[in-house]
C-alpha cells in the first residue's frame, strides 16, 4: 500500500486468527508486526513498541534460569520468549531473549544488577536488530532522509 503497509487477505477468519495468534513472525530475521485490518489505518502509524531479539554477552550461567533472565530483561521490556539455544544452554556465548520493547530515543546500553555476592554488576546489551526510526516525526520504519512528513522550510 502507499502508506508502507502490506495487506494480506485470508480465505477465512479461522486461518487469519491462527496467523494472528501464532506469535511473532519473522521475515529476513526481522519481526513482522501483524494487526487485524481496521478502517482507522492511521492508528497503525502510532506503533511505538516492537519485538526485538536482545543478547547479553558473557552473562554468567548462574543467571540463565528463566526467572532470572525474565527479571533482567524486564528492565528493557516485556519478555516474549527465550531463545531455544539459551534455554538449552547449548551455546554459552550469550543469552538471547525476544522482548517487546518501546523504541526510545536513548536505548539502554547495559543493565545493572546485583550478583550473588551483593555487588552491582553492569551487563552489556546487544540488540540483534532495531527498526529504523525517524528523528523528525518519531515514527518507526523510515529515516529522516526519506521522511515524507518533513515540513518544508518557509523562506521570508
Amino acid at each position: 500500500m502507499n502508506s508502507g503497509f502490506t495487506m494480506v487477505k485470508f480465505k477465512d477468519e479461522a486461518t487469519r486468527d491462527l496467523v494472528l495468534e501464532s506469535g511473532v513472525v519473522h521475515f529476513d530475521k526481522k519481526p513482522v508486526v501483524l494487526r487485524p485490518w481496521t478502517a482507522d489505518i492511521e492508528s497503525f502509524k502510532s506503533i511505538k513498541s516492537v519485538p526485538v531479539w536482545i543478547r547479553l554477552p558473557d552473562l554468567g550461567l548462574q543467571y540463565w534460569g528463566v526467572n532470572c533472565l525474565s527479571s533482567l530483561f524486564s528492565t528493557i521490556g516485556k519478555t516474549i520468549m527465550i531463545d531455544k539455544i539459551t534455554k538449552d544452554r547449548s551455546m554459552i556465548k550469550f543469552a538471547c531473549i525476544l522482548v517487546e520493547m518501546e523504541i526510545a530515543d536513548n536505548l539502554l546500553k547495559f543493565i545493572s544488577y546485583f550478583n550473588k555476592k551483593g555487588q552491582i554488576m553492569e551487563q552489556i546489551i546487544d540488540y540483534e536488530w532495531l527498526p529504523t526510526k525517524c528523528s523528525n516525526g518519531k515514527k518507526l520504519g523510515h529515516s529522516v532522509t526519506s521522511c515524507k512528513y518533513v515540513s518544508e522550510a518557509v523562506w521570508r
